[in-house]
């Protein structure tokens, strides 16, 4: 993970301390996330038979992904939504609403509230990088003061990518590891990889908004 600095926030007073590298937009890593009991309940829910799945035939619709010319990219995947900011919630939402807690505990960002709390599942496939840059989106189009990460919930291959504010340059990248969480400003630019060599990669996608910007 990389290094944060403290600073004294002038309006409040405080100390408070900022990731170094956010800056440069950079996503930060983290392993070994949750308690292995914690990792071990997450997995054996979403991969038992009672966990409801729907079917997308896209990774990231049109009206998400701000600027992007097609009706959609056609990355197909499989979704369980947790919870929204619309007042939707899951019957097994208080199961994993302990993810939020670790994650402010593990980064000491300030959690205000939660976006959106989902579980993704994109399964085998051989899909060129040029079909894939289809789906490079944005989990919210403006704000410094939201963060997204994806907690990875089994060993698989796909990375998630971000890329520059153009979507042309790849600033950084994260593959995946079961109980290892990636996050990111969510207004910055970034796609999923389906999985080549692994049959399914399933992934929670959060976003939060802090108290603080980044």
């Amino acid at each position: 993970m990389k290094e944060y600095e403290y600073e004294l926030d002038k309006s409040t007073g405080e100390v408070v301390r900022r990731y170094v590298d956010m800056i440069n937009n950079n996503g930060f890593k983290i392993d070994d996330f949750v308690s292995e009991s914690f990792r071990l309940t997450l997995e054996s829910l979403i991969t038992s038979n009672n966990f409801d799945w729907q079917f997308s035939k896209n990774s990231a619709y049109s009206d998400w992904n701000y600027g992007n010319t097609m009706p959609h990219d056609g990355v197909f995947q499989f979704c369980h939504m947790i919870k929204n900011i619309y007042g939707y919630h899951s019957k097994d939402y208080e199961i994993f609403k302990p993810l939020i807690y670790f994650f402010e505990h593990k980064t000491g960002l300030r959690i205000k509230g939660l976006y959106k709390l989902k579980v993704n599942m994109l399964t085998q496939r051989d899909i060129t990088e040029e079909a894939n840059r289809l789906a490079i989106h944005k989990d919210i189009l403006d704000g410094d003061d939201y963060v997204s990460f994806v907690y990875y919930v089994n060993d698989s291959d796909g990375d998630t990518v971000i890329y520059d504010k153009d979507k042309v340059n790849v600033i950084d990248r994260c593959s995946p590891k079961a109980n290892r969480c990636f996050w990111f400003k969510s207004n910055q630019w970034h796609n999923a990889t389906p999985p080549k060599d692994h049959q399914t990669r399933i992934i929670i996608n959060c976003t939060l908004q802090l108290y603080d910007a980044i």
